[in-house]
């Protein structure tokens, strides 16, 4: 039988300097860096399901 487990990290405080820019640059940073972190150590459960390659050069045949 297969087993899961469900783990609950701490939440992320937002950064909110006031610098709407800014803020969402470091938060999405922020967040970037803690799914990264997790395909590093679980590179074998990681699955990649956006269509991040919209275009291809010209005669390549398609990703998707």
């Amino acid at each position: 039988m297969r087993k899961y487990r469900l783990r609950f990290d701490p939440a992320l405080e937002l950064i909110r300097t006031g610098g709407l820019e800014a803020d969402i640059a470091s938060n999405t940073q922020m967040f970037t860096q803690v799914i990264e972190d997790y395909v590093r150590k679980y590179p074998d459960q990681w699955l990649w399901v956006h269509r991040r390659w919209k275009t291809r050069p010209e005669g390549q045949p398609p990703l998707y």
